[in-house]
């Protein structure tokens, strides 16, 4: 938490040599801020809960109340992801998208903060030197780093990237954890299936990416409402 406040502080002052303030990144007015914040968070949610309800119901085992979970943990969880997904938002999806949106304009200047969130992740996820494994990161991650952005510069606000992002994270690993380090377990029995790659890809997998595709769809034929969000000289790299 520390760390977003120093962050938050340093972009503050970066903007204030600008003439500007932190509301270029959508915190304004509040009532409406907080309603894409919630459309966010819960668009991910029901995505999360839907793929492991279908995951349980493809391999035959029940989602059960963990026991061993206490209040505590959970609200622990409920910090740790929070703050984790504020970093990598206020670090991938503010300042430096903004500047780089101004300087080279919204296409590229996802596509690069994109590319940074999937190089990010080969270290966070540990599979550096894996290079099959690396690419699949990168595709995957940095797909999402680009609904992440595109939340961000047409809804008008970082807190609708913030949303989806936190609403993934919080039921993925808090709520649901395959590994029964959540509020609910797996409760597997002996007619408990072993998914094969190609099951457990259009389970689990194929379901987050084509969401991200529809909402990137969405967003890219949606008109940009930050007008702060302009390129300083060519106009025409807005879409």
């Amino acid at each position: 938490m520390i760390v977003n406040i120093g962050l938050i502080l340093a972009f503050w002052i970066l903007l204030r040599f600008e003439k500007k303030d932190l509301n270029v990144f959508g915190f304004q007015p509040l009532p409406r801020r907080l309603f894409q914040l919630l459309l966010g968070f819960f668009s991910t949610a029901i995505l999360s809960i839907l793929i492991h309800i279908l995951f349980g119901y493809t391999a035959d085992f029940s989602w059960s109340l963990n026991d061993n979970y206490g209040i505590d943990q959970l609200l622990d969880g409920t910090y740790k992801t929070f703050n984790s997904v504020v970093f990598e938002e206020l670090v991938f999806r503010t300042y430096v998208l903004y500047k780089l949106f101004q300087l080279l304009g919204e296409k590229k200047a996802i596509l690069i903060t994109s590319s940074i969130f999937g190089i990010y992740h080969w270290f966070t996820f540990g599979f550096l030197g894996n290079y099959p494994m690396m690419i699949w990161i990168f595709f995957y991650t940095g797909l999402w780093g680009m609904m992440f952005a595109y939340g961000y510069s047409r809804m008008g606000t970082i807190l609708f990237a913030i949303g989806l992002h936190w609403g993934w994270n919080f039921f993925d690993q808090i709520i649901f954890n395959k590994n029964g380090g959540g509020l609910l377990k797996p409760m597997t029995s002996d007619h408990t299936l072993f998914l094969n790659q190609t099951s457990g890809f259009l389970v689990t997998t194929l379901p987050p990416i084509l969401f991200a595709l529809m909402v990137i769809y969405y967003l890219t034929h949606k008109k940009p409402l930050n007008q702060s969000w302009k390129p300083r000289a060519n106009k025409d790299h807005l879409p």
